[in-house]
């Protein structure tokens, strides 16, 4: 039981058991290897393989909801890209469904900042920013002058910050 091989053996038998046709088991096999080893490696793709099957199950709501967290807290990873095409077909066919909140989108840009994904993280700080709701406004230029730093664009890090003084 405490070998390193029963996380990939739980995700190897969802796999299994969706190839066999039983989504409805795969899921739930998958939403337990989520819960029992969230920091594991595996985790963005099972959180792919959810929505698949949230998605073959007509479970619309609860698959865009698996699309936020990977877009949320894995930005970064190889699976943010399908899931961001993924949304964006989802939103069409279904408008209701949210979009990121505020805060949501303050910490994908803080993921994308720590990933070193310094150009989509000044993006989402300036979609942030442009929210006009003070705390975040100035949480994000705060963030978005770091990120210009960490690039080296001292003058432009600086042209934020003083542009987030003068307005205090």
């Amino acid at each position: 039981p405490g070998s390193m091989l029963v996380p990939e053996a739980l995700y190897k038998k969802t796999q299994t058991e969706a190839q066999s046709g039983d989504i409805a088991t795969a899921k739930k096999g998958l939403l337990r290897f989520i819960s029992e080893y969230p920091g594991h490696r595996l985790i963005p793709d099972a959180l792919l393989d959810v929505v698949r099957h949230s998605i073959a199950l007509d479970d619309i709501e609860g698959a865009a909801n698996y699309l936020n967290t990977i877009l949320i807290r894995y930005p970064a990873h190889a699976t943010a890209k399908e899931a961001e095409d993924i949304i964006v077909l989802l939103r069409g066919q279904n408008p209701d469904l949210p979009e990121l909140s505020l805060s949501e989108r303050f910490e994908r840009a803080e993921a994308l900042f720590a990933a070193a994904k310094f150009a989509p993280a000044i993006a989402e700080f300036t979609k942030v920013r442009g929210s006009n709701v003070p705390e975040y406004n100035i949480k994000a230029a705060v963030k978005t002058a770091q990120v210009l730093m960490r690039l080296r664009r001292y003058a432009e890090a600086e042209s934020e910050l003083k542009v987030l003084l003068a307005g205090h």
